[in-house]
């Protein structure tokens, strides 16, 4: 289960590799708008993958709606990209 902060919708997901723990905190891109600050639809990541390291990276929907990554590093997966993509829609669009 992640911890949520429901004020922007920024959350920390937990995942396993190969049984080994890893850490995502997934945030949303905010602007600065006429009332306050928006979200972009852009989600910025960091992660801390348990055999490479660290990285961060920003995800997004393509106008299909399927999560892509234009920046992440070689070790991160399509998939990887898909299952953020998944837990942004179960957590982070509130």
């Amino acid at each position: 289960m992640p911890i949520i902060d429901n004020t922007y919708g920024t959350f920390i997901e937990p995942f396993f590799i190969d049984d080994e723990k890893g850490i995502t905190t997934i945030h949303p891109e905010m602007y600065r708008a006429k009332n306050g600050i928006s979200p972009t639809g852009r989600y910025q990541v960091y992660c801390i993958h348990p055999q490479f390291g660290s990285s961060n990276f920003v995800v997004e929907q393509d106008e299909k709606g399927i999560w892509i990554c234009k920046n992440h590093p070689a070790f991160i997966s399509v998939n990887f990209v898909v299952w953020i993509g998944e837990r942004i829609e179960a957590y982070g669009n509130k």
